[in-house]
């Protein structure tokens, strides 16, 4: 049986998601993966809590534990007692994705190892269409010789602005933010490939706005597409996003009024997961700081 402590940031969450899904294609790119990084940090953090909460409310649920930890009990989720499948599967839960979000973040560091210290561009002898960014130390922007002689100069031009913006608005921290809090709740995984594209599209616009011209910058997502490049950080995220990427590159960027409207919805959201979160979290915290006043 699931306890209410669980229940609610779970519903909250798939809540939090499915406004997600119906606001982001109203946004701007920038103002879009900010709120989709939001709510994923906000729900992994309010689905850990309940975890925590519920792992306590087990764990004195056994005399010896109970008696070290009499003076603290007030931290139990719904002051209920938690039984021993609950209990033992939240701890499972949190351990596994913790180990998640931990693997996750060592891939993270390993790749971009390889290339520390590198110049800020960096050109590969290779006939595979590559071109990504690595963050760190002012990052660096690696492309391949394949992918730059198959290119028009309009068109390399606007794919060198695409991974430097990537680079100078540290896209890498929504993209592994999300991806850690995707990892640890596995829930959240169209969080992260919904951030993905938003840079992507962040990335776009920024490229547009540098070389002058939107449909240089659609040539280029195209052009790259036909090369099917693959490599992680490529021009375009993926396949299935080409139109979608093309066809707001085709359009007028959005509006200071549109993004009024992107900016109260992405409020909204917000306002939303984070008093979920105070009501999972500080109802319990507020007793519990009472609790220890009183006993001073």
């Amino acid at each position: 049986m699931m306890l209410p402590g669980l229940a609610v940031p779970l519903v909250a969450m798939v809540i939090a998601v499915a406004l997600t899904a119906v606001v982001r294609p109203w946004l701007a790119p920038a103002a879009a993966a900010r709120l989709i990084t939001l709510v994923a940090v906000s729900s992994a953090l309010t689905i850990g809590w309940a975890l925590l909460l519920t792992i306590f409310g087990w764990a004195i649920s056994y005399p010896d534990v109970d008696n070290v930890a009499a003076w603290c009990t007030v931290a139990t989720p719904g002051h209920h007692p938690v039984g021993t499948l609950v209990g033992a599967a939240a701890l499972a839960v949190l351990v596994v994705g913790t180990v998640r979000a931990l693997a996750a973040a060592v891939r993270f560091w390993k790749a971009d190892a390889a290339w520390r210290g590198s110049d800020p561009v960096e050109i590969v002898a290779s006939s595979d269409p590559i071109a990504f960014a690595v963050p760190g130390n002012g990052g660096t922007v690696v492309v391949s010789t394949g992918l730059l002689g198959r290119l028009p100069r309009d068109q390399r031009d606007a794919l060198l602005a695409h991974e430097h913006a990537h680079v100078r608005l540290h896209h890498h921290r929504y993209v592994r933010v999300t991806r850690l809090a995707a990892n640890s709740v596995p829930l959240l995984y169209p969080l992260d490939r919904w951030v993905k594209l938003a840079t992507e599209r962040w990335a776009d616009e920024e490229a547009a706005v540098t070389v002058g011209d939107r449909q240089v910058v659609a040539d280029a997502l195209v052009s790259a597409a036909t090369m099917q490049a693959s490599s992680q950080g490529v021009l375009f995220a993926s396949a299935s996003h080409l139109d979608e990427r093309v066809d707001a590159l085709m359009s007028p960027p959005v509006t200071p009024r549109g993004l009024a409207r992107g900016a109260i919805a992405a409020a909204s959201v917000s306002l939303g997961v984070s008093l979920i979160s105070s009501v999972v979290a500080l109802h319990h915290l507020v007793a519990f700081v009472q609790h220890i006043c009183a006993g001073n």
